[in-house]
C-alpha cells in the first residue's frame, strides 16, 4: 500500500514537472531573435513561441501596414493558420492585448488564411470593435484573394517568403520562379524591374541562409532558360561568394 502510495506521488510530480515545461512563457531578447525564430520556423517549429515573439514586435518594433516586417509577418501567420488550425484560436484570443499595428498584422494574416471559420472570426471583430477598426477590417473583407500566384508586388513577394518561413514548402519557392518567368511574357518589362529586383535580392539572401533554398535553385538550374537561368545562376553565385567569405574570415 505504502508502495503504491510512493509512486502515485511520483507520477504527480512527473506530471507537474511535464505541465511545468509546456506552460513555459518563452521571452526573446533581442528583436533578431524574433527575426530569426520566423525565418528558421520551419525547421525548428514551436507555436508555444508566438506570443513571445508578437509581444517582442508590439513592444519594441512598431509595425506600419507599409513595412515589410507587416506583410512577413501576415503570410508567416497566415500559412501557420492554414497548417495548425490551433494558431487561428491562439490569434483571435489574444488580438485585443496587442497595440494597433500587430492586430492589423494579425487580421491581414486571418484574411489571407481566407477560410470561412477565419472570415466568421473577422466578422465578429469588427462587429466588437470601434469605428476605424471595423472600417479596416470590412476594407480587407471586399477584397478576393487572387488566385493568380505571380507575385506582382514587392508585398506579394514578402507574404510569399513568409509562407515558406512558416512552411519551407517548395511551392513558395516555385511561384518564385514563376514570376521570373513570367517577366519574360511582358510587353514591357521596365515596370516590373522592382519587382524582379526585390526578387532577386531576397532570393539571394535565402539561397546563403537556407540549403534547402540553395538546393532548390541548383536543381532548377538545369533546365532553366532565358532570365530565369541568369536569376538562378545570381542566386547560386552570391551564395557560394559569401560561404568563400565567410570561410576566409574563419
Amino acid at each position: 500500500m505504502e508502495k503504491n502510495f510512493k509512486l502515485f506521488v511520483v507520477i504527480g510530480f512527473v506530471i507537474l514537472l511535464l505541465n511545468a515545461c509546456n506552460n513555459k512563457r518563452y521571452e526573446f531578447a533581442e528583436l533578431e531573435q524574433v527575426n530569426d525564430w520566423i525565418m528558421s520556423y520551419y525547421q525548428k517549429p514551436n507555436l508555444n513561441q508566438i506570443g513571445a515573439a508578437l509581444k517582442k514586435l508590439n513592444d519594441d518594433a512598431p509595425i506600419s501596414q507599409d513595412d515589410i516586417v507587416n506583410y512577413i509577418l501576415a503570410g508567416f501567420l497566415a500559412e501557420l493558420c492554414d497548417k495548425k488550425p490551433k494558431v487561428i484560436k491562439i490569434l483571435s484570443e489574444t488580438v485585443e492585448q496587442y497595440d494597433t499595428s500587430i492586430r492589423y498584422t494579425i487580421f491581414h494574416s486571418l484574411w489571407l488564411s481566407n477560410t470561412k471559420k477565419t472570415r466568421e472570426i473577422l466578422e465578429q471583430i469588427a462587429e466588437d470593435s470601434d469605428r476605424e477598426t471595423s472600417e479596416h477590417i470590412y476594407r480587407l473583407l471586399e477584397n478576393n484573394i487572387s488566385s493568380n500566384y505571380i507575385l506582382a508586388s514587392v508585398n506579394d513577394i514578402n507574404i510569399n517568403w513568409g509562407r515558406y518561413y512558416a512552411s519551407g514548402d517548395k511551392k513558395y519557392l516555385k511561384i518564385v520562379l514563376d514570376t521570373v518567368e513570367f517577366s519574360e511574357t511582358l510587353d514591357n518589362i521596365d515596370s516590373f524591374l522592382p519587382v524582379l529586383k526585390f526578387n532577386q535580392f531576397v532570393l539571394n539572401n535565402m539561397a546563403k541562409r537556407d540549403k534547402n533554398v540553395l538546393n532548390f535553385c541548383n536543381e532548377n538550374y538545369k533546365n532553366a532558360q532565358g532570365i530565369l537561368k541568369e536569376c538562378l545562376m545570381a542566386a547560386i553565385k552570391y551564395a557560394e561568394n559569401q560561404q568563400m567569405i565567410f570561410n576566409e574570415e574563419n
